[in-house]
């Protein structure tokens, strides 16, 4: 945990940032409007290279397999780190 000292640091650091976004009445500020696409269009592009083979050597294959693994096991424990850290993946 951090030290009386070091959260007053952290703490004048944080309003002098705020200050300097934000102005020092706390106006906020200007809103920006962002379009957003969707996945759900019609015009879904295919590329070709979506349906070229690549080749994957053995590092490359043992590095997705583990990652796969490791993200089953995780959703299979609701995301718990301790219990992943105990099993092993071989």
């Amino acid at each position: 945990m951090l030290e009386d000292a070091s959260k007053a640091i952290l703490s004048s650091w944080y309003n002098n940032a705020k200050q300097n976004v934000f102005g020092p009445n706390g106006k906020s500020r200007e809103k920006i409007r962002v379009d957003v696409s969707d996945d759900e269009a019609d015009d879904d592009l295919t590329h070709a290279w979506t349906k070229e083979q690549i080749a994957i050597n053995k590092t490359s294959s043992s590095i997705a397999v583990f990652w796969l693994r490791s993200a089953r096991a995780r959703l299979q424990t609701g995301g718990n780190r301790d219990s992943l850290r105990r099993s092993s993946f071989k």
